[in-house]
């Protein structure tokens, strides 16, 4: 079994000792593992937000709202990207959300994702996991390799 193999979501590794130096998007390695991003940034690093996700704006390492996301948030909450009625000014149809949701089958409204999930293509596919969580699958399950797994109480 190879180091990539023990560590989730690690691109690159040095097997001696075991640590991970180049981590897959949504994450960033500290202290040898690769931990989540904040919800809000695309890829990062452990001082902020290094890109940010469509919709959104880099601004002091930190994702915000641009103008044409704001105009969707004020028709549908948490709507990055949308199209807007001409004649109503309202959302006709919503294309992508902010980290943590998902387009509805509505088209028109974001759902949130699954727990565990920092990002979802739908409300039982997760994309990418929160710390200490793997996808297997298209769900987050406890990552064993940490040794983070309590059975005492049954929770990572």
């Amino acid at each position: 079994m190879s180091c990539l193999d023990l560590l989730s979501n690690c691109l690159i590794c040095n097997p001696d000792p075991l640590a991970c130096t180049s981590c897959a998007d949504g994450t960033y390695p500290s202290g040898g593992i690769c931990m989540a991003c904040p919800a809000d940034c695309a890829t990062c690093d452990s001082t902020g937000c290094l890109t940010c996700p469509f919709g959104t704006t880099l601004s002091n390492s930190n994702c915000i709202c641009g103008t044409a996301c704001q105009d969707c948030q004020a028709s549908s909450l948490n709507c990055v990207s949308c199209t807007l009625d001409p004649a109503t000014g309202l959302l006709s149809s919503c294309f992508s959300c902010l980290p943590g949701y998902y387009v509805a089958a509505d088209g028109v409204s974001c759902s949130p994702c699954p727990s565990r999930c920092i990002t979802c293509s739908s409300g039982s596919v997760c994309l990418t996991c929160t710390d200490s969580y793997v996808l297997i699958g298209a769900s987050c399950q406890c990552d064993s390799s940490l040794n983070l797994y309590s059975s005492l109480y049954g929770q990572c």
